[in-house]
């Protein structure tokens, strides 16, 4: 939710170059993965909690934005900004990857929001 609270005050930017992959679920989504997890004997070993579209930092900060109406996007957070904030951290910020949630689907569990769009509609209409 910071991240919103940001977007509102018009103070969100992609994270360098915004081209690295970044992982995202909707709170919904995550608790009922959770819940799926606790009831079901099968699941054994790790699985990943994400949403099935995948998205780069830029493609999310832009569809985040546009989603509370806002157009302004200030330029992006410079790599050596974020490293002198977070030290050894920023690498974790910039360096995303495409997760797989493929093996929760086989699973049987189903996802509410499988794309950004409704699931930040649904989250901006509460």
């Amino acid at each position: 939710m910071r991240m919103k609270k940001l977007a509102k005050r018009s103070l969100l930017s992609p994270f360098a170059d915004g081209d690295f992959y970044f992982p995202w679920v909707h709170i919904e989504d995550a608790a009922s993965a959770f819940i799926h997890a606790a009831f079901s004997n099968e699941l054994i070993g790790p699985y990943n909690v994400v949403a099935t579209e995948t998205v780069t930092n830029d493609e999310f900060t832009v569809q985040l934005i546009r989603s509370m109406n806002r157009e302004f996007l200030p330029p992006a957070i410079p790599y050596f900004l974020l490293r002198l904030v977070f030290g050894e951290r920023a690498n974790a910020l910039v360096k995303g990857g495409r997760i797989s949630n493929q093996r929760l689907l086989e699973e049987g569990f189903n996802f509410h929001y499988h794309s950004l769009q409704p699931a930040l509609t649904d989250l901006n209409s509460k």
